[in-house]
C-alpha cells in the first residue's frame, strides 16, 4: 500500500471520527434538551416567513437580521416542533462551515496543503463543538457560513477560479448578509473588504471594488432598513469601553479566561454559562500562548506586507492576512464592548474560528528542523479537544443538566395540563413564554409579562393574550426574570387570591380572585368632578381625558405645600383613590398627604403618598404587567365633598407630573 493511499485512508478514518463525534453530541443534546428560548423564536420566525412575514430584526429584539431564519423557512412546515426540528438546520450550517473551512485551508499556501492543521476542523476546542453539533446560539450558524464563503469566493480568482468580478461581489454579498446577521461578523467584513478591493494591483482595486460595494450594500440592507425605519435598532449594542478600561481588559478577562475556554482549556458546559478549569492546565499559560500566536501572525504577516508592496508597488493582502486581521479586531472588539464579559465566549468565537488557520501559518512558516514543534503542539491540542468534548458529553447526561445549565425544564407536562384545563393563552417569562408557543405548535399562545429582556421594546404576542380569556400564568424559578416567588408577593401586595398549581418544575397560576372595581365600588365620572392645581391649571384636563400617557405637569420644581384639589359635583363615601404616572414616574412626589373635606367642611388628612406603584392592572380577570405607572391608595370610607393632594415631601430638582387622577366610590352592595 502506498504511503498516499495510507493517508487517504488515514484522512477518511479521522473525517468519519469527526462526524460520529458531532452525530453522539447532536443525538445527546436532542435527546435530553428541550428547545431553548432563542431556539424557539428563531422557528418562530421562520414560520412567520412562510406566512409572508419578512422581519428584519430578531423577534422582541433590537438586534440580529433572522438569516437562519429565512433558510430554515422552507422546512419550517416539515420539521417537527421539538428540539430535533429546532436544531437539525444550525447543525447543517455548522457543518456546511466547516466543509468551506477546509476548502479554504486547501487553498491557502500554493506549495503545500496544510493538512495537519485539519485536525482542529474536525476536532475543535469543547466550545465551539458544542455551537457546531449541540447548542448554536441563535445568529452565530449564518455567521460562520457567510462568513466562510466570503472568504472561500475572495480567494478564488487568485487560484485561477471564477470570473473575479462575480466573486468579489458574492464576496460582498456573504459578507454583507454576514454582518448584518450579526454584528460580530465585522473582522469577516472588514476582512475580507480589504482583501478584495486591494486587489493585487490598481486594475485589480478598481474592477473589484466595483463589483464588491454594491453587492455589500445589498447584504447589509436588512441591516440598513432597520436602522432607518426602526428607532433603536442596534444600538443596545454598540456602547464602547474608554481606550485606558478597553486595555485593561486584553489580559483579563479577555485571553486569560475569555478565549482560553472559546480555545477549550477550560471548558463552559453550556454557551456562555460558567467553566470549569483543569487543573494541569494553565489559563495563564494558554493565554501567554495563544497571544504569542497571534502577536508572530501579525508580526510576520506586517513584514510580508511591506516587502509585497515594495516589489509590486502596491498594498495587497494575502488569505492569511484576513485571519490575522479577524484575530486582532475580534480581540478590539471585544475589550472596547461593554456587553462583554468574561463569560461572553461567543463575542470571541471569529477569533477561536480563525485559530487553525493561524496555527497553521506557524506550521508552515517553521523551519523544518523546527516544525515538529508545532505539529506536535496541534496533535496535543486536538487529542486534549476530543477528551474535553467526551467529557462536556458526559456532562450534558447528567441529571438536571437540563434544568441547571440550560435552563430548559420540561414543558410536555405543563402543555398537556394547560391543554386539558382549555386554557389557550397564557403568561411567562422570557425564557419560556416562546417555547410554549414553539413546543405547543401554537395551540397554545404565550407573551412576556412585558419585555424582560429589553424594556420598552416591544412584546410580541402581548396583544393577543392581553385581550384572551381565560389565561393562566406560568412560571419557574429555572429562568430569569418573574419567578414564582416575586409573582406570590405581588399577588399577596395587590390583595389577588388565585389557583396555584405545581407541574415538574413549573407552577401554574389561574383562576384569579380580585377586583379594583365592581360590585360595592365605581369610579366616579369625570364629568361629575372639578379640578384645580397651585401650578398650571390650563392643563388639568388632561388628568381626566382618558389617555393614560397624556400628562399634567406643574411646569416648576416641586415645592411643599404644592397641590391639586378635586371638587365632586354630590358628597360620596370614597374607597380608593387611583393616580397614573403614564410614563414619567421618575416625576412623582416622594410623599403626598391626601386631605378630605366632608360636607360641613371639616377637613381630615386620610392616607399618606409614597413612591409605591402598584405591582399590576388586574383586567379582564387577572394580572397584567407592562401598562402605565399606576398607583392605588386605599382610604377609609368617609364622605367627601373636596379631596385635595398636598406634596409634603417634594422632589426639589423634579416637577410634578401626573396623567390620571382617578376616585373610586363605595356603593351599596345589593
Amino acid at each position: 500500500m502506498t504511503q498516499a493511499k495510507q493517508l487517504k485512508i488515514a484522512a477518511a478514518v479521522l473525517v468519519a471520527a469527526a462526524v460520529v463525534l458531532r452525530l453522539v453530541f447532536f443525538w445527546i443534546s436532542v435527546s435530553l434538551v428541550q428547545p431553548t428560548a432563542d431556539e424557539s423564536i428563531a422557528q418562530l420566525m421562520a414560520e412567520q416567513v412562510m406566512r409572508g412575514d419578512f422581519p428584519v430584526l430578531f423577534l422582541g429584539q433590537p438586534y440580529l437580521f433572522p438569516v437562519e431564519s429565512y433558510i430554515a423557512a422552507p422546512l419550517a412546515p416539515l420539521l417537527p416542533n421539538n428540539a430535533f426540528g429546532a436544531r437539525i438546520v444550525p447543525a447543517l450550517l455548522q457543518a456546511a462551515a466547516v466543509f468551506v473551512a477546509f476548502l479554504i485551508l486547501a487553498r491557502m499556501f500554493r506549495d503545500c496543503p496544510p493538512r495537519l492543521a485539519g485536525l482542529l476542523l474536525l476536532f475543535p476546542s469543547a466550545y465551539l463543538l458544542m455551537m457546531q453539533a449541540a447548542y448554536a446560539l441563535p445568529g452565530y450558524s449564518g455567521l460562520l457560513l457567510l462568513s466562510a464563503l466570503a472568504i472561500l469566493v475572495a480567494m478564488l480568482p487568485r487560484r485561477g477560479v471564477g470570473h473575479p468580478g462575480l466573486m468579489a461581489a458574492l464576496a460582498g454579498l456573504f459578507a454583507g448578509l454576514s454582518f448584518a446577521s450579526h454584528m460580530l461578523a465585522i473582522p469577516f467584513m472588514v476582512g475580507v473588504a480589504i482583501y478584495v478591493c486591494l486587489g493585487t494591483n490598481w486594475r485589480t482595486a478598481w474592477r473589484n471594488t466595483l463589483w464588491f460595494a454594491p453587492a455589500l450594500f445589498v447584504g447589509l440592507l436588512p441591516y440598513l432598513v432597520a436602522k432607518w425605519c426602526i428607532p433603536g435598532a442596534h444600538a443596545a449594542v454598540t456602547q464602547q469601553h474608554g481606550l485606558a478600561e478597553a486595555w485593561a481588559r486584553l489580559w483579563s478577562p479577555a485571553i486569560k479566561w475569555t478565549l482560553n475556554t472559546g480555545m477549550g482549556i477550560r471548558t463552559t458546559l453550556f454557551p456562555d454559562g460558567s467553566a470549569i478549569n483543569c487543573d494541569f492546565l494553565s489559563p495563564s499559560l494558554f493565554g501567554a500562548i495563544w497571544a504569542a500566536i497571534i502577536v508572530a501572525v501579525v508580526l510576520l504577516r506586517a513584514v510580508s506586507f511591506v516587502r509585497r508592496a515594495i516589489r509590486n508597488r502596491w498594498p495587497s493582502l494575502e488569505v492569511i492576512d484576513v485571519f490575522a486581521g479577524i484575530a486582532v479586531i475580534t480581540l478590539a472588539s471585544f475589550i472596547f464592548g461593554k456587553r462583554a464579559d468574561s463569560k461572553s465566549y461567543r463575542y470571541l468565537l471569529p477569533l477561536v474560528w480563525s485559530f487553525p488557520f493561524l496555527i497553521a501559518y506557524i506550521h508552515h512558516v517553521t523551519p523544518k528542523v523546527l516544525r515538529i514543534v508545532p505539529a506536535a503542539f496541534i496533535l496535543l491540542l486536538a487529542g486534549w479537544n476530543v477528551a474535553a468534548s467526551g467529557m462536556l458529553m458526559r456532562h450534558w447526561q447528567a441529571p438536571g443538566f437540563a434544568v441547571e445549565e440550560a435552563a430548559a425544564a420540561d414543558l410536555v407536562p405543563v402543555l398537556d395540563r394547560l391543554k386539558s384545563a382549555g386554557i389557550h393563552h397564557c403568561v411567562a417569562s422570557y425564557g419560556t413564554a416562546y417555547r410554549i408557543n414553539y413546543q405547543s405548535g401554537g395551540n397554545i399562545i404565550a407573551g412576556q409579562p412585558m419585555n424582560e429582556r429589553f424594556p420598552g421594546w416591544p412584546t410580541p404576542y402581548k396583544a393577543e393574550v392581553d385581550a384572551a380569556s381565560p389565561v393562566a400564568y406560568v412560571l419557574t424559578d429555572t429562568v430569569r426574570f418573574l419567578k414564582p416567588s416575586i409573582f406570590d408577593r405581588h399577588l399577596r401586595t395587590m390583595g389577588i387570591a388565585s389557583d396555584r398549581e405545581t407541574c415538574g418544575d413549573y407552577v401554574i397560576y389561574s383562576d384569579f380572585k380580585g377586583i379594583t372595581a365592581g360590585p360595592g365600588e365605581q369610579p366616579v365620572m369625570a364629568a361629575d368632578i372639578s379640578l384645580e392645581a397651585s401650578h398650571n391649571p390650563a392643563d388639568l384636563g388632561k388628568l381626566t381625558d382618558g389617555d393614560v400617557y397624556n400628562r399634567w405637569s406643574t411646569q416648576a420644581y416641586q415645592e411643599d405645600g404644592m397641590w391639586l384639589r378635586v371638587t365632586l359635583a354630590e358628597p360620596v363615601v370614597l374607597s380608593r383613590l387611583r393616580v397614573g404616572y403614564g410614563a414619567y414616574f421618575h416625576d412623582h412626589a416622594p410623599e403626598m398627604a391626601v386631605i378630605v373635606t366632608t360636607p360641613s367642611e371639616s377637613t381630615e388628612t386620610v392616607a399618606g403618598i409614597t413612591g409605591q406603584l402598584d405591582k399590576f392592572a388586574f383586567e379582564n380577570g387577572r394580572p397584567v404587567y407592562g401598562g402605565p405607572a399606576r398607583q392605588t391608595i386605599a382610604l377609609p370610607e368617609v364622605e367627601a365633598k373636596v379631596v385635595s393632594l398636598h406634596i409634603t415631601h417634594p422632589h426639589p430638582k423634579r416637577a410634578w407630573t401626573l396623567c390620571e387622577l382617578e376616585l373610586l366610590e363605595s356603593t351599596p352592595d345589593e
